[in-house]
């Protein structure tokens, strides 16, 4: 039996545009076309997620961060139900 594999690129700040983001996304899909039994997730900036989200049949977005409540006055965050709306289904969380 196989097991099942994972790829995770984050991004963290970069690139600095959506064109440059654009461009890296395609490459990656290109190059790894060909994977099996893998899962390959981006975790590109906010901004650029909802350009993502239905670019790649292959690739899932995950985000870079997230905060632990769903509603509220907390200026910035992003809460999970936001992400999974948004079509993130994973999440680096508390990373350094």
């Amino acid at each position: 039996m196989s097991r099942r594999k994972i790829i995770v690129g984050n991004w963290k700040m970069n690139p600095l545009t959506l064109k440059e983001a654009e461009k890296l996304f395609k490459g990656i899909a290109k190059e790894t076309r060909g994977l099996k039994n893998t899962d390959i997730v981006i975790c590109p900036p906010f901004i650029y997620m909802n350009s993502f989200k239905k670019a790649s049949k292959k690739i899932v977005l995950g985000a870079q961060d997230s905060f632990y409540e769903d509603t509220g006055a907390f200026t910035g965050e992003v809460s999970p139900h936001m992400l999974y709306e948004m079509g993130v289904r994973y999440g680096i969380i508390g990373h350094s």
